[in-house]
């Protein structure tokens, strides 16, 4: 067993390859239709690897490809330190968002601000009743609506007994 799964691993090119493989197909299938197929294309993918056709060899070179970026950003990074400024970044931004907020007070302005808008809205429908009219508006323009397609002589507007029955 552990010699055919070597022949799979040496046939896509390598962990690296399959890896990259595995990790394009995840990304697509989370992006199309979320986590579950995600982990199910990351493995299809990465099954794909290890034929020896032409879906092979696409996936083994996207798979090399994708290994290949994340070599080359994994080594940028170390030459630049580009996470550890942008970590650097966030710090100071959250410190002076901080600072301006103590200063100003922009948390409790909105706080009061939001507060004070509800109950204005609070006690305006409390005093108007909008939903309750809204809500018996739409109820009333819906039985209206069902009364004017469900009655007719057959036209556009065919009651439930006039259509076919369904076959069991």
């Amino acid at each position: 067993m552990a010699h055919s799964g070597q022949r799979a691993v040496a046939t896509a090119g390598g962990y690296s390859t399959m890896a990259g493989a595995a990790a394009v197909g995840g990304v697509a299938g989370f992006m199309v239709l979320g986590p579950i197929t995600a982990v199910a294309a990351a493995g299809a993918a990465a099954y794909a690897t290890t034929r020896k056709d032409s879906t092979g060899n696409v996936a083994r070179s996207t798979g090399t490809a994708a290994a290949s970026t994340a070599t080359a950003a994994h080594k940028f990074n170390a030459e630049h330190d580009i996470t550890g400024k942008v970590w650097k970044a966030g710090e100071a931004a959250t410190a002076k968002a901080k600072s301006v907020n103590e200063k100003y007070g922009i948390t409790t302005k909105v706080s009061a601000a939001a507060s004070s808008g509800y109950q204005a809205a609070s006690e305006y429908e409390k005093k108007n009743q909008v939903s309750s009219k809204v809500g018996g508006a739409l109820s009333s323009g819906l039985d209206r609506f069902t009364k004017m397609v469900g009655s007719g002589g057959g036209g556009a507007a065919a009651s439930a007994k006039t259509l076919p029955a369904v076959p069991k």
